[in-house]
């Protein structure tokens, strides 16, 4: 199950005065003790807004964290891609969870207006992206894929798109078939060096995120409830997939 890019983002709601007056002390943790985790630290002062980066596009791994007195983000890409089950374990998503904790404790956040983990799953059902169109299509209401088809023309491709809440946590999630050619479409850096290119058949887009509430335990723990909820419709997906496969 593997994980090719990861968005985490904690919107402050207010601007919070003591990163606008010290944007040093957020270069110090950033830069760290002497060491090279972000290969370029930069202080962009028209919208003062610190960004700590590596790779570029095409590179097989790049990483980026963003901090100005309204949201603490990062975003991690990796065309090796993260095992679900290991997700936790990730060196640089260890790595960036703990610049985010120094983060927020230095400059005592706890009140957050949102935040929220975005997920990019890509995975492979069945033998090709040919095999899971007609079970989208199937699943579609005949009556929406006729008043699509006798106006605008029939749909090649079919995806889903639901908005929910479960015990405060909130998520967007879009999901449906993918083929090679759409890699650019969901990964900015590492598209072109994706091991699954060719391979993966199918692509799911979960954000994740809280609103209005008090950060009570480091953000690699708050993570947990929405990684297992991740596994846990991947694995229901994919099994109800192959299911409709193998009856088709």
């Amino acid at each position: 199950m593997p994980v090719h890019r990861v968005i985490f983002r904690a919107d402050l709601g207010s601007a919070n005065y003591e990163i606008l007056d010290n944007p040093g002390s957020v270069l110090r943790i950033l830069q760290g003790a002497g060491e090279s985790f972000f290969k370029q630290v930069q202080d962009a002062a028209v919208n003062r807004t610190i960004v700590g980066s590596t790779g570029q596009v095409g590179d097989s791994e790049s990483y980026r964290m963003s901090v100005s007195p309204l949201a603490i983000d990062f975003s991690y890409e990796t065309a090796a891609g993260i095992d679900f089950q290991k997700f936790e374990a990730a060196e640089t998503l260890r790595a960036l969870f703990k610049y985010t904790q120094e983060l927020t404790e230095h400059f005592k956040i706890r009140q957050l207006q949102r935040a929220g983990l975005r997920l990019y799953y890509l995975g492979s059902v069945g033998k090709g992206t040919s095999e899971l169109v007609p079970v989208f299509r199937k699943a579609t209401h005949s009556a929406f894929v006729d008043a699509i088809g006798e106006s605008i023309g029939s749909p090649a491709d079919y995806g889903f798109h639901f908005d929910g809440e479960k015990e405060a946590l909130k998520y967007h999630l879009h999901f449906g078939p993918y083929r090679s050619q759409e890699a650019a479409r969901y990964f900015e850096t590492v598209h072109s060096k994706l091991d699954t290119i060719g391979k993966g058949n199918i692509v799911c887009d979960l954000d994740q995120y809280e609103e209005s509430f008090v950060q009570t335990v480091t953000w690699s723990v708050w993570t947990r409830t929405a990684v297992t909820r991740a596994v846990d419709f991947v694995s229901r997906l994919e099994r109800s997939l192959n299911e409709q496969i193998n009856v088709d």
